[in-house]
């Protein structure tokens, strides 16, 4: 009758190991979903990083907008000389290759 202690042992090792492995996988999920939620997280922000910059831009160049039809509406000559002359350089520059 020596097998049946042996057995009682191997029963209980076995159910420490599967308990064990049970606690493994748990801690394993947990830390995959933390990771998850981290992801989602950092992408969360970044969307609205993006998006607050998006408008602070938009804001930006309709100012800019504004500001240069004022300045056409004041001078138009003027700007019409600075915008062939720009126009003038950059063709040169094209041309000259």
């Amino acid at each position: 009758m020596p097998a049946t202690p042996n057995l009682a042992r191997v029963n209980g090792v076995t159910e420490d190991v599967a308990d064990d492995a049970k606690s493994l996988v748990g801690r394993a999920a947990d830390a995959a979903s933390d990771g998850f939620d981290s992801a989602a997280d950092f992408v969360t922000n970044g969307v609205k990083n993006l998006t607050d910059g998006a408008s602070d831009v938009t804001e930006w160049t309709g100012d800019r907008l504004s500001a240069l039809r004022d300045r056409v509406q004041e001078k138009p000559v003027q700007t019409l000389a600075i915008a062939a002359g720009i126009g003038a350089l950059v063709g040169y520059l094209f041309l000259r290759r």
